[in-house]
C-alpha cells in the first residue's frame, strides 16, 4: 500500500516559550496556502538527520544539533501527485533566529492551537501526535464503592502530573451501567480537565459525557462500524494489521496497538513482538501506541521500532 514513496523530512521545532514554529506555503506552489512544519526531500544519498540540517539551514537559517533532535512520528501517504513518507523530528533546542528565508511567513503557535490552522492532510497525524504526547493512561479498576472515587482520580491526577501524561481513556469494566459509567466518568474528567484544560480525555461507549471527551473504540466496534462518529478526538484498540487498516478506514485519530510483549492479565496470549509492531507502524499514517506489557523504559524501543508511544494501564502505577 505504501511503497515506492518520496522520502521527506519534517522538523517540529520548539519555540523558547513551547509554542512550535510554523510556516505558510505560498500560493504559487503544491498545497499552497496551507501551514506547514518546516523541512523538504531527502535527497539521494543522504540522511534524514543530514536533511533535516540541511532544510532548516536553507529555509529558516537555523543550525541544529543532532543531540537536540529525537524522531517523533513517520506517516506514509498518498496524494494524487504522489506518495510521500514524512519522516518527522523534534527539534527542542536550536542557533539562530528563525527567518523565512523563501519569503514564507512564519509564526510561532501553540500545541493545543495547532488544529485551528488549515494544513496538508499528511500533516494531521503530526498535530495528533504532538497533542496527544507519548503516554497514555488507561484507567485501572476503580474501586467498588462510590465514595472512593474521589481519591481515586486525585491519585491517577496525580500520577498524570509526574509522569506528564497528556491523554488518558477511561476505562472501567467493573463499574456496570451506563449511568453509573457517567458518574464514575465525569467525575474524573471533571477534575483531571481542571488541573490541565488541554488534557485529551477519551471515554468508551457512544452515551456522551457532560465533560467534552472523545471516544475510544474496541477492535469489536472497529469492525462493526461503517462510518466515523462525530466525535472531537477517536481512537481505537486493534490486534493485527486488517484492523488497524480497519481504523484508518474509519478515520480515527490514534491506535493501540496490542499485545506486543506478555501481560500480567492475558497469561500465554500470543504477542506481536518488536518486529511485528514495528512492521505494522510502517504501514499506518497516524500516531500507533504500544500497548501490553510495557512502561515508561519502554518508549526508546517504541520510538526505534517507528511508534509514538506507550499506552498502559499498570506501567503509569499510582
Amino acid at each position: 500500500m505504501f511503497e515506492n514513496l518520496r522520502r521527506v523530512v519534517v522538523g517540529v521545532i520548539s519555540a523558547s516559550d513551547g509554542n512550535i514554529w510554523l510556516a505558510k506555503r505560498q500560493a504559487h506552489q503544491s498545497q499552497g496556502s496551507l501551514w506547514e512544519f518546516p523541512g523538504g526531500k531527502i535527497e539521494p544519498g543522504e540522511g534524514a538527520m543530514e536533511a533535516l540540517q540541511r532544510e532548516l539551514y536553507e529555509e529558516l537559517a537555523l543550525q541544529v544539533n543532532p543531540a537536540d533532535c529525537r524522531r517523533l512520528i513517520e506517516i506514509p501517504w498518498r496524494y494524487q501527485e504522489g506518495g510521500v513518507r514524512l519522516e518527522v523530528w523534534r527539534v527542542e533546542r536550536y542557533q539562530g533566529e528563525p527567518q523565512g528565508r523563501e519569503g514564507q511567513r512564519l509564526q510561532a503557535v501553540p500545541i493545543s492551537a495547532l488544529g485551528e490552522y488549515p494544513f496538508p492532510a499528511a500533516n494531521r497525524a503530526i498535530i495528533s501526535a504532538l497533542q496527544l504526547g507519548e503516554r497514555i493512561l488507561i484507567t485501572p479498576e476503580p474501586p467498588e464503592s462510590a465514595d472512593k472515587w474521589p481519591d481515586y482520580w486525585q491519585l491517577l491526577q496525580q500520577q498524570m502530573a509526574r509522569r506528564q501524561i497528556a491523554t488518558a481513556i477511561l476505562r472501567a469494566n467493573t463499574v456496570t451501567g451506563v449511568e453509573a459509567y457517567r458518574r464514575w466518568a465525569e467525575l474524573g474528567a471533571q477534575l483531571l480537565r481542571v488541573a490541565q484544560p488541554d488534557r485529551v480525555l477519551l471515554r468508551y461507549g457512544e452515551a456522551p459525557l457532560a465533560v467534552e471527551t472523545g471516544r475510544h473504540l474496541t477492535s469489536v466496534e472497529v469492525v462493526g462500524l461503517n462510518r466515523r462518529p462525530e466525535e472531537s478526538w477517536l481512537g481505537a484498540s486493534c490486534h493485527t494489521l486488517a484492523e488497524a487498516e480497519r481504523a484508518v478506514s474509519l478515520g480515527v485519530d490514534y491506535i493501540l496497538l496490542s499485545p506486543v510483549l506478555p501481560t500480567q492479565s492475558h497469561p500465554g496470549a500470543i504477542t506481536l513482538g518488536w518486529q511485528r509492531f514495528g512492521e505494522i507502524c510502517r504501514q499506518l499514517p497516524l500516531p500507533v501506541y504500544a500497548l501490553g506489557g510495557l512502561t515508561e523504559s519502554d518508549l526508546p524501543k517504541v520510538r526505534e521500532a517507528g511508534g509514538q508511544g506507550v499506552a498502559a494501564i499498570r506501567g503509569w502505577s499510582i
